[in-house]
């Protein structure tokens, strides 16, 4: 670096070893130590070299412990300023969450108060308001008025009977359930709104996903994952609510796997773990099959007594004894159960087919009774079918509620079918893991590493099979035989404001 050998040996000869190089980009620091009388010579050894001096701040001159003691004053001023800046900053937050929250109510009550314009309207000196306001919060309401001497309240109770008001409006419907069915209420709206005076199912349906789910995927290690997964998303502060509905319904869905795993004697597909309490459904697959048809027959006859028990709420008293899923085709259902059940034990008694056919009969008669019942007229002008084609439509509709009902009741079968596809499923995995431990070795990691792999599956791509498949049969199975999904969901007005 020093041209000159005899400068960098003078140099050296002055400052010994207290020679410090540092090299930054293409330029080199050193930093010399030398004594008081030899500070000229090096300084002219250096100018020699074309060195250029750093001027050092004014708080680094005198002894090294005073320049200490500045750069620790130094750095506590710099302390409290950067404390104070972050202070400022805090603040500042603050102060803008507060002005993003004031602003978020702004909108929302503007837009809360636009969505209700269309149902006010008012001249110079009368303003008029309209609405629906449920029966259990009429007194909340009329309390309210009467505080203003001004208002005035003028309400009309709609029986449940109808579904539309004097206008044709369409009454909205309002489902009230307990907090632990709540979760669910998404599942049933994605059928439909139940009409204003119809049955709300959602109790009834929770309850129904839960038990065949669990018939389903009964296995107490997948279901413990499926319940602390739930717990987590519902315990999660910062999800929103849809996230925790859905946590809750992963806990029901995963307590009830775990309930029918140990009832199956299954745990992550092992069935040699624990002992089966109940059966186990590959050993005894007739014995799941009876109960899957069993329990079908179940939750069709529990549908037609809730489509009877509506119908006669809303006074539809001809519909609830004369239609397919009225008192008519409740009996025509169970006579076909009792064939069926007869004909598997070797005979069908004359009472039982009676008690099957004699409801298809009067079935073939719907119509003049119908008529007799509401004492219709026919219309001037208005052209009657002929005895024959109305002949033909009732034979068609007997031959498809024959049809109907049984396809449901087979319907069944699948419960029965991925109880045992779960089980299966787990022996493909297991004899897949000891296929590859033959073949490539590994010292068991492979088999513990497909098997991991194959529960992961089962969880994630079996589990939600069998949820969309329960969903199904409670739709098409459950929900067709009273659901009437022609209600519109009731939005009251709010205004919601963020607590502070």
């Amino acid at each position: 670096f020093f041209k000159q050998k005899t400068a960098y040996e003078m140099l050296r000869s002055l400052v010994g070893s207290e020679m410090c190089i540092r090299d930054r980009e293409h330029r080199v620091q050193i930093l010399i130590i030398c004594l008081n009388q030899d500070k000229s010579a090096v300084e002219e050894v250096l100018e020699a070299a074309l060195f250029r001096p750093l001027d050092l701040p004014e708080e680094m001159h005198g002894s090294p412990h005073e320049a200490l003691e500045h750069l620790q004053r130094n750095e506590e001023r710099l302390q409290e300023q950067r404390a104070q800046v972050e202070q400022a900053l805090t603040e500042f937050e603050n102060w803008r969450a507060e002005k993003r929250a004031e602003l978020s109510d702004f909108l929302k009550v503007n837009t809360a108060v636009l969505s209700a314009h269309s149902t006010v309207g008012e001249t110079r000196a009368v303003a008029l308001a309209t609405g629906w306001v449920p029966a259990r919060e009429f007194k909340q309401l009329r309390a309210a008025v009467q505080e203003e001497p001004r208002w005035v309240l003028e309400a009309v109770e709609i029986p449940y009977e109808k579904d539309k008001d004097e206008d044709g409006v369409t009454v909205p419907s309002k489902l009230r359930n307990p907090g632990i069915f709540k979760a669910f209420e998404g599942l049933v709206s994605m059928y439909g709104t139940p009409r204003y005076g119809g049955f709300d199912p959602t109790v009834i349906f929770s309850v129904m996903f839960v038990f065949l789910f669990g018939m389903m995927f009964g296995d107490l290690g997948h279901g413990f994952i499926l319940f602390l997964s739930g717990l987590g998303l519902l315990l999660w502060p910062r999800l929103r609510d849809g996230w925790k509905r859905t946590g809750s319904v992963l806990i029901a869905v995963g307590a009830s796997s775990m309930v029918f795993g140990t009832l199956y004697g299954s745990f992550f597909g092992y069935e040699n773990i624990i002992p089966a309490l109940w059966f186990r459904p590959l050993d005894d697959i007739n014995r799941i099959l009876i109960y899957a048809i069993v329990v079908g027959a179940g939750v069709i006859i529990m549908g037609i007594l809730i489509n009877i028990a509506n119908l006669l709420i809303q006074r539809r008293y001809f519909e609830s004894l004369f239609t397919r899923s009225g008192f008519i085709g409740l009996l025509f259902y169970l006579g076909l159960l009792l064939a069926i059940r007869a004909f598997m034990g070797g005979g069908l008694n004359l009472g039982v087919a009676l008690l099957m056919f004699i409801p298809l009969i009067i079935m073939l008669f719907e119509e003049p009774i119908s008529k007799l019942w509401h004492k219709r007229k026919e219309q001037n002008g208005e052209e009657e079918e002929s005895p024959l084609i109305r002949l033909v439509v009732a034979v068609v509709d007997i031959f498809e509620t024959i049809l109907v009902y049984f396809s449901n009741s087979l319907s069944f079968i699948r419960v029965a079918a991925f109880a045992l596809n779960h089980v299966a499923l787990s022996l493909a995995i297991f004899q897949l893991g000891r296929m590859l431990e033959k073949m490539i070795g590994g010292g068991g990691v492979l088999y513990i590493l497909a098997v991991i792999g194959g529960n992961l599956l089962i969880l994630v791509l079996e589990g939600g099979i069998v949820g969309i498949q329960t969903l199904r049969l409670e739709f098409y199975e459950f929900f067709s035989k009273f659901f009437e999904a022609e209600g519109t969901a009731f939005k009251p007005f709010r205004l919601e404001y963020r607590r502070r």
